[in-house]
């Protein structure tokens, strides 16, 4: 660095009581960098759901007439459920209930999620539903359906 410049940067300093504006700019970049990286490190304590309805009084009943509990193959084994929980952030919709399915000594786990007061997706049970750990009752039967009118 030459004798000039640095004459010139602490005369700069001495009229205006700070450092020369590209240090300033480069110090608030540096700053607003370590904000935003900083920032993702918070993010699951910062997670805040969005929306989350009313749980639906009458889930149970919404499985029990899901066409999807079938396919999971209800008909074939004795079907218990959860309580309703709020869905974490991965998974889809805002409440989650799991759905087991024993038979032939076998039990398989399935998640059910609800949004809006009804069942928005379903699929076998992955390991982040922590369905093994929830204690399940029985489900109900499914309505029966009316005949119709002619």
């Amino acid at each position: 660095m030459s004798q000039r410049s640095a004459q010139g940067r602490h005369r700069f300093l001495r009229r205006t009581g700070s450092a020369p504006p590209e240090r300033n700019k480069i110090r608030r970049i540096g700053i607003l960098l370590g904000l935003l990286a900083g920032g993702c490190g918070l993010g699951p304590a910062l997670e805040i759901p969005l929306s989350q309805p009313e749980p639906t009084p009458n889930y149970r009943q919404l499985v029990a007439d899901s066409a999807e509990v079938l396919k999971f193959g209800g008909s074939q084994g004795f079907l218990e459920i959860s309580p309703l929980q709020p869905a974490k952030s991965l998974q889809p919709g805002d409440w989650m209930a799991c759905v087991r399915n024993t038979a032939e000594g076998r039990s398989e786990y399935f998640s059910f999620f609800f949004k809006g007061h009804r069942i928005d997706a379903a699929r076998r049970a992955v390991e982040y539903d922590h369905c093994e750990d929830e204690a399940f009752g029985a489900l109900p039967r499914p309505t029966p359906s009316k005949p119709a009118k002619y």
